[in-house]
């Protein structure tokens, strides 16, 4: 099968962004994107893969596109995320590889490291799962959250949501075993575990990693999507511009290099006369100790590929996707999963200096 690569140089300029040009600490690493789309007697196959870019605190180079087959490189019309979008009309026989390497310089991001004010109104509006006032505006009344004290929207998130997946009710599965028996009020971690099954079995959305914020509020318990749009929906039902981004987090420290299991989010507000301040308050739940970091800090131990929430696809039959991170794909105008992702990450190696 014949390879396709886009050369350095022409993916450089769409990658174009704000230099990294602050003097907060930056790490390096290497980052490897592969997807294998598995074979289908489909007439027709469509994908689409999200690419990150340089912004204010990431500088992304070298970006080398390997593929099986032919692309285009496109952007979404309302965020400005970049993306890869392939086709095959006539079947797969073979597997086919999709492979994304890019260097990553990442800086310690503070409150005043982004001040872009574009896009103030769209990160006001709801999200299909980020919904505004009705419940949030009853908890912000009752809560007495104000606009002025962000602080205290984010402390209300940690006390209100528990970092979870669990997917049975047995020692086996570890998220169930961290659990507390009760999560809040008359929400168990059985009923956890029993709406997850329901929602599998029913395709409901009402379900952890969805980024639902309405499911975040009612059971207490899920990921980075769920705390943060939690945290969004207060934020901009209190009339505080509210934004999501979603990339992947790499260990602190050791090891230098290896695989990572799936995405990792997180948001950032706008304080007027400071710019957008980050929170990461699934990260503050899992260390509490850093609560205090996660709330206006970002580590450099990640990288961005998109932002956004209803992201629109160029050619996508599905409708908005609810956020962008995984492979988009679609068998003659389906939505499938029919695709295997890998996910590394390695140090860059020193140039080699000739004797």
């Amino acid at each position: 099968m014949e390879s396709n690569q886009m050369p350095p140089f022409l993916i450089s300029l769409l990658l174009l962004g704000a230099a990294v040009t602050d003097e907060q600490p930056k790490r390096e690493f290497l980052f490897e994107y592969e997807t294998l789309l598995l074979p289908t007697p489909a007439a027709h196959m469509r994908v689409w893969l999200p690419l990150p870019q340089s912004d204010e605190v990431q500088q992304i180079a070298d970006m080398q596109i390997q593929s099986d087959l032919p692309y285009s490189l496109h952007r979404d019309p309302e965020f400005g995320n970049l993306y890869l979008r392939a086709e095959k009309a006539g079947g797969v026989d073979d597997t086919i590889r999709i492979i994304v390497r890019f260097k990553v310089t990442r800086s310690v991001r503070k409150p005043d490291s982004v001040q872009d004010t574009t896009g103030m109104a769209a990160a006001l509006q709801p999200d299909r799962l980020v919904p505004v006032a009705g419940i949030f505006k009853d908890i912000i009344r009752r809560e007495k959250l104000r606009a002025d004290s962000m602080r205290a929207v984010y402390d209300f998130i940690l006390q209100e949501m528990v970092y979870g997946k669990p997917r049975a009710k047995d020692s086996t599965d570890a998220y169930f075993n961290r659990l507390p028996e009760k999560i809040k009020d008359s929400i168990t971690r059985d009923m956890v575990v029993d709406l997850y099954l329901k929602a599998r079995e029913t395709r409901s959305e009402f379900i952890f990693g969805n980024g639902n914020a309405e499911y975040a509020c009612k059971i207490g318990v899920g990921n980075c999507t769920d705390f943060h749009s939690y945290f969004l929906s207060l934020s901009r039902t209190l009339g505080v511009p509210g934004r999501f981004h979603i990339g992947f987090l790499l260990p602190e420290t050791e090891p230098a290099s290896g695989s990572l299991d799936g995405y990792h989010c997180w948001a950032d507000f706008y304080q007027p006369g400071v710019g957008w301040v980050p929170v990461d308050i699934s990260e503050a739940d899992k260390f509490p100790h850093k609560a205090d970091y996660y709330f206006g800090t970002l580590d450099n131990d990640r990288v961005r590929f998109t932002s956004g929430r209803d992201i629109l696809l160029d050619g996508y039959s599905g409708g908005p996707v609810n956020f962008f991170i995984y492979p988009v794909m679609e068998h003659e105008g389906r939505p499938v999963q029919a695709f295997m992702t890998r996910f590394r990450f390695m140090p860059v190696e020193p140039p080699v200096v000739e004797k």
